[in-house]
């Protein structure tokens, strides 16, 4: 009877696999489609594409996969903002080409399970609202600490460029010509934007709303100062970077401290899944037999409920925010 119930998993998994590769390879598809990175790192061309009455840091903007053009459909500026941040190497109309697909599949495969009408939207609905966003907040997440690790050095790179005797404009340049991505990126899309006529406040400004770092606000301000009122940048800069590396190590010390208590955290979070799946594998009817008593199914979503509240109360104290 086990091994009968466990083929019959099998399959059901297969089909499944089935059902998603299409999507999968739709996916990929899109992203090897518009992973523009590489155009970024070098100086877009603009000959005879601007029309005469276009702005060409506009059409710069419009242009770029990273900048936040989007956000002019106001009810899906949030959405575009966060596509932006992310990093993600895709536009906002084949983001919601992606959600309607993940809708579709998933409609299609709550419905070959005998899912009824009412539910089967109800989860498609709820699987393709909330899979993207996700992993864009995922991938928003990483990048940003990606520019934390690395925005001590181009800070430092900025101050030796400007000691140098170089403008602020040509030091931006010199940041997103020497570092990687995805910082690199960002300052060779604000030095070009500065090429196609944006002032040195705008372009930057557009930077920080790109990358939403709270340390790079502050870069921003000290440059805006300068550039109105005079000052020594250098020194302003020197001190950042030697503040903003000091708490990276700070928390990294931290992390360390802490990653005991976090790899406890995932344990006990883990084990009540990992024993109901043994249970569910070895003793398929330890459930079923009491699943329609009147208390049972209460007393489960209770004890759910519970442990989701005692899952919440372990990571809220075994991370730090500095």
């Amino acid at each position: 009877m086990l091994y009968y119930d466990f083929a019959e998993y099998i399959i059901y998994f297969l089909i499944f696999a089935a059902i998603l590769l299409p999507a999968e390879v739709l996916v990929l598809y899109l992203v090897w489609r518009f992973k523009y990175r590489e155009r970024v790192s070098r100086r877009i061309s603009v000959d005879g594409a601007i029309k005469d009455d276009e702005d060409p840091a506009d059409y710069l903007r419009r242009v770029s996969p990273f900048t936040a053009y989007d956000g002019r459909i106001k009810p899906l500026r949030w959405l575009s903002q966060l596509l932006v941040q992310s990093g993600a190497a895709l536009r906002l109309p084949s983001l919601l080409a992606l959600i309607g697909t993940i809708a579709v599949v998933v409609l299609l495969l709550t419905r070959f399970f005998s899912f009824p009408w009412l539910l089967a939207f109800i989860v498609s609905g709820i699987a393709a609202g909330v899979l993207p966003l996700f992993a864009l907040t995922i991938l928003r997440d990483r990048r940003v600490r990606q520019i934390d690790t690395q925005l001590p050095d181009a800070i430092d790179v900025l101050v030796r460029s400007i000691r140098a005797g170089h403008p602020i404009a040509v030091a931006i340049a010199a940041v997103g010509r020497e570092m990687p991505e995805p910082i690199g990126t960002e300052f060779r899309v604000a030095a070009d934007e500065q090429t196609y006529g944006l002032d040195l406040e705008t372009a930057m400004t557009n930077m920080r709303q790109r990358i939403n770092h709270g340390d790079l606000s502050l870069i921003v301000v000290a440059i805006s100062i300068q550039s109105k009122s005079g000052g020594n940048l250098t020194e302003v800069l020197s001190n950042l970077s030697n503040i903003i590396r000091n708490r990276h190590k700070l928390r990294n010390k931290v992390r360390a401290f802490s990653a005991e208590g976090r790899a406890s955290g995932i344990a006990l979070s883990l084990m009540p899944v990992g024993l109901f799946g043994i249970l569910w594998v070895i003793a398929p009817n330890f459930y079923g037999d009491v699943w329609d008593v009147v208390y049972v199914k209460p007393i489960l979503i209770s004890s759910l409920a519970w442990m989701l509240f005692g899952i919440f109360i372990i990571f809220r104290m075994v991370n730090f925010k500095i």
